[in-house]
């Protein structure tokens, strides 16, 4: 999180508070948004109440005093990102599961795939680096046999699980259009989701 001192140009302007955090491997947009809300209230706090001790200070010193810090000092290189469009939603069963997984996070709670005509948000998912355990327990002679996207196993206790391009990944919550956040095993059963069907389709 950066405050920074406004400039003509857009987030240009010197850094004069600072505060990095960890993203988990679990934070989706929802988590992450709330954490980052209370670090940026904290620290306008912290900024209004150094300011209020500056106030007889000259406009031009203001920022020598809060030492704020060029832009160009600091680590990392920024960039600028693009609008979302509708498409970015969609999951690609074809990238990888880490891929995946971040896309589920990452646009929660609307990341979503689509099933015979129907729109299914998926909410919580994770990775299973396991892949070879379903070459001899469902029958399959390859990799290459499971396509991106298959449903490789519904199961009551443990739900769903997909392939994406190098490993499945258990699908946890979601959301089948028109019905309520479910677990992946009810959401089986409402859609009437079959094991070697395909999602994305």
């Amino acid at each position: 999180i950066s405050i920074m001192s406004m400039e003509e140009g857009l987030d240009t302007g010197p850094v004069v508070e600072i505060e990095e955090t960890f993203i988990n491997e679990t934070d989706n947009l929802e988590t992450l948004t709330n954490r980052l809300s209370k670090i940026s209230s904290r620290l306008l706090v912290k900024l209004f109440q150094r300011l209020q001790l500056l106030k007889s200070i000259n406009k031009l010193r203001i920022l020598e005093k809060l030492e704020a810090i060029d832009q160009s000092k600091l680590l990392g290189n920024p960039s600028y990102a693009r609008q979302l469009k509708k498409e970015d939603y969609l999951i690609d069963w074809n990238q990888t599961s880490r891929t995946v997984i971040k896309k589920i996070q990452g646009l929660y709670p609307n990341a979503y795939t689509i099933y015979k005509g129907k729109r299914i948000k998926i909410l919580e998912a994770t990775s299973l680096v396991k892949k070879e355990e379903y070459l001899k327990n469902y029958n399959y002679k390859s990799i290459e046999m499971i396509i991106p996207g298959e449903i490789i196993m519904i199961n009551k206790n443990i739900g769903i699980e997909i392939m994406s391009k190098d490993y499945p990944i258990q699908i946890k919550y979601a959301q089948l259009e028109g019905k309520k956040v479910t677990d992946s095993y009810t959401l089986s059963i409402q859609s009437n989701l079959k094991i070697k069907e395909i999602l994305g389709i």
